[in-house]
């Protein structure tokens, strides 16, 4: 079967807030937005369609992503002073994980959606 998550629905207080904080921190451009929600693109084949709503729970997301963007993720995050962490029991503690094969941290969003960020240790 060739099947592929094409959007997901991500809830949010204000969904303006969220496109920016995504924009700066992972660089996402928004595709459309209008009073109630947002479509903002992760990459060629995923988007986030970003809905505002009062009450919701709360999601984890983990992205895979090569090194470069890694680093660049890791540095916005500092840039903008936001708490990160290297275990989803201590995400604030501004430790980066590491062992041979990746190196990974967490962080949460603006809406409290835990974001995951994964990247593979070269040979």
């Amino acid at each position: 079967m060739n099947i592929e998550l094409i959007y997901t629905i991500v809830p949010c207080a204000d969904s303006l807030i969220a496109a920016n904080f995504y924009k700066r921190i992972f660089n996402f451009k928004t595709l459309s937005r209008n009073e109630e929600d947002c479509i903002i693109e992760i990459n060629e084949k995923l988007n986030f369609k970003l809905e505002e709503c009062e009450e919701y729970t709360n999601t984890q997301f983990t992205f895979q992503v090569d090194s470069k963007s890694f680093d660049k993720i890791l540095q916005n995050i500092i840039n903008e002073n936001i708490l990160f962490g290297n275990s989803i029991t201590d995400f604030e503690n501004k430790k980066v994980y590491e062992d041979f094969e990746k190196k990974e941290f967490y962080l949460l969003d603006p809406n409290s959606h835990l974001f995951k960020i994964v990247s593979k240790i070269k040979d």
